[in-house]
């Protein structure tokens, strides 16, 4: 379509593991994913799943790794061989104030709605039932910050999920 492609995104993440018999450990993670600074010009500086990476970084599904800004708090613990549970704190901001949050379909192209997407929080509970069968209980709680309400996402929302999973190997890739 002619139109130049200049995007780029990074990650990281710093946690520390104590040593206690339940295993707690906090983490902290910053990440960002370009936008496009312009939306009808001939630059693309989107930051999308195009370049390798399509999980969702909300249990929600509220965000994806394309024109954001995150920090995010977690903390994990292990309080029984069968049992690991997680909560996190997440802020979520947008990377160009000019370009969309896509998983909402919403968008400013003056940029005056401001930059905060809004702000979760997660908890999950994970259960290692035997060797082949896992499940996994899930809560998030979003908040909508200044861009959302501004641009029509007004209202907070809650998600709650139950899942099961089957493995026909017996692997241990979730670490029970």
């Amino acid at each position: 379509n002619g139109q130049e492609n200049n995007a780029h995104g990074y990650a990281t993440e710093i946690g520390y593991s104590f040593l206690a018999d339940w295993k707690p450990r906090l983490s902290f993670i910053y990440a960002y994913a370009s936008g496009d600074k312009k939306p009808n010009d001939s630059k693309n500086q989107r930051f999308n799943r195009l370049f390798g990476f399509n999980r969702p970084w909300s249990n929600s599904n509220h965000i994806e790794w394309e024109n954001l800004e995150t920090f995010k708090s977690r903390i994990e613990f292990k309080p029984h061989q069968k049992l690991r549970m997680e909560a996190s704190y997440n802020l979520y901001w947008l990377a160009s104030e000019t370009d969309s949050w896509k998983r909402a379909n919403l968008r400013d192209e003056t940029g005056n709605s401001g930059k905060e997407i809004g702000q979760d929080l997660e908890f999950r509970t994970h259960y290692k039932i035997n060797n082949n069968l896992r499940t996994t209980i899930g809560y998030a709680h979003f908040i909508p910050g200044e861009f959302a309400k501004t641009a029509g996402r007004e209202g907070a929302s809650n998600f709650i999920y139950f899942e099961f999973t089957i493995d026909f190997f017996g692997s241990d890739i979730l670490g029970y």
